[in-house]
């Protein structure tokens, strides 16, 4: 049965119960290592007790006997001197106690030596007492002879009593023994219980955490404008439906998107047609067509030209801004020489650094990575014409590469005016123009560098301003060799 079969099977209808029924399932071989580890312990526990029991008894058994066969001996040597009845009825109340303490003994089922000793004990007694009454009969030296037959007796109880200190040895080795094999018993089941608990623990976290990534990462794919993809979450059902209602959102957002896209140019379209009209009816008036225009006229006219053009330029970054954003998710990887790439776009610019008297000033290190060629020379070319836009006349730009752990880091300087502190967290953003600062007048509609740092966050790098740069403007870019 596959992993998903199984957790159907459990049926995780929610994240709660798929993490309560994890936790029953991981904790259930460590509650079967506990109990076993219980019955074990409780099992060692009553084997001690009665090994205990069985050694006090024995002792105090033995103990019982020597002082029994001493008390008969002399109830039968007073009965000897005296011949009074009542010591012989004190010597059947002895013997009485005598048989009984035997029995105890016995029923204890001791095994070698001891036994054997209570048994021969028990014996002899049996064959010297076995009936009051004819002691009574017999004459005092057949009373003697039975009172000599004693020190056998109590040399048997006394080796008896010997041995049951014995008999606490081996209770305390039969101990040790059943110890080990309940420390072994133990190792063993906690060597397999214990790893079967840490694997259902990993078990149940990747199955818990695996839809919270896909959720995770389908979040940070929209978040990148990638509205591509289907959105399937695969887990329990209230993350399942989750993941149905973020698909949903995916293709709202996907068709808000192609929306705007559409308006964007049914409304350029509508705009172009008026402003084509404009620009040949201004071109007409300055070429004099219609009539000489006096000074004040041509001026006029001039202010159209040059704000229709600038309308024009505004429409086409907006056009341009539009389909540019639109594929900035979708990489195209390819292997990629910087160094060649880099020298191929500054040859771009060579009319612009001669108009300007404008020196560059290379540092480049040859590294070779990955990325999206198209998009690089975006990034490169937004880069190198801000630069060229802000750098006074005779000024110099420096453009400087090297490898850095597994990151190409890129710089572009100049010695233009720089960029204001409070603006630094704001150039990256759309549409924004910074205030002109010395004879340079900021132009263009703001859309190049957000555009730069889209497609460089694509392919999971960084671009900033260097603050710490004081003789213009620095921007620093950050590539990882291969696209993350």
């Amino acid at each position: 049965m596959s992993n998903s079969g199984f957790l159907k099977k459990l049926n995780p209808n929610s994240l709660a119960r798929l993490v309560l029924v994890g936790f029953l399932l991981a904790g259930l071989p460590l509650i079967l290592a506990v109990g076993s580890a219980v019955y074990s312990v409780d099992e060692l526990a009553d084997l001690s007790q009665k090994a205990v029991y069985r050694a006090v008894r024995m002792t105090q058994g033995s103990r019982m006997l020597m002082e029994n066969l001493t008390d008969m001996e002399r109830s039968l040597r007073q009965y000897q001197v005296l011949d009074d009845a009542d010591f012989l009825n004190a010597f059947q109340d002895q013997r009485e106690l005598f048989l009984k303490t035997s029995k105890q003994l016995l029923a204890l089922k001791i095994e070698g030596e001891s036994r054997e000793n209570l048994a021969e004990l028990a014996a002899l007694e049996k064959t010297l007492f076995e009936v009051i009454e004819p002691v009574k009969k017999e004459s005092k030296q057949q009373v003697v002879m039975r009172i000599d037959n004693f020190s056998v007796m109590n040399e048997i109880a006394r080796e008896l009593w010997l041995s049951s200190s014995e008999l606490v040895n081996q209770e305390v080795s039969q101990l040790n023994k059943a110890s080990t094999e309940v420390q072994k018993r133990i190792l063993t089941h906690s060597a397999f219980l214990l790893p079967a608990s840490v694997l259902l623990v990993l078990f149940f976290t990747y199955w818990i955490a695996r839809p919270i990534r896909q959720l995770d990462g389908s979040i940070k794919k929209m978040g990148k404008g990638d509205f591509s993809s289907e959105i399937s979450i695969t887990g329990p059902q209230d993350l399942e439906y989750l993941g149905q209602r973020l698909d949903w959102l995916r293709l709202r957002l996907r068709k808000l998107e192609q929306d705007n896209q559409k308006f964007l140019q049914h409304v350029s379209h509508d705009l172009k047609t008026p402003l084509a009209s404009i620009n040949e009816g201004s071109g007409l008036l300055v070429d004099e067509v219609v009539g000489e225009l006096n000074g004040e006229q041509a001026e006029i006219v001039k202010i159209i030209q040059s704000s229709s053009a600038h309308l024009n330029n505004l429409i086409e970054d907006i056009l341009n801004y539009s389909h540019l954003n639109s594929q900035k998710s979708s990489l195209n990887i390819e292997h990629i020489e910087l160094e060649e790439l880099i020298n191929g776009m500054i040859k771009r610019y060579k009319i612009q650094f001669k108009s300007k008297e404008i020196s560059l000033k290379k540092e480049l290190e040859s590294i070779v990575f990955f990325a999206d060629r198209e998009k690089l020379k975006v990034i490169i070319d937004n880069l190198l014409s801000n630069a060229v836009k802000y750098s006074p006349r005779s000024g110099q730009i420096v453009l400087s590469s090297q490898r850095q752990e597994d990151s190409a880091l890129i710089e572009i300087s100049d010695q233009g005016p720089g960029i204001a502190e409070e603006e630094q967290s704001r150039v990256f953003d759309l549409f924004f123009k910074g205030r002109s600062r010395g004879d340079v007048q900021v132009q263009g509609s703001g859309v190049g560098l957000a555009i730069a740092k889209d497609y460089v966050e694509a392919h999971g790098g960084s671009l900033k301003v260097d603050a710490n740069y004081k003789n213009g403007a620095r921007f620093v870019l950050l590539l990882p060799l291969e696209p993350r």
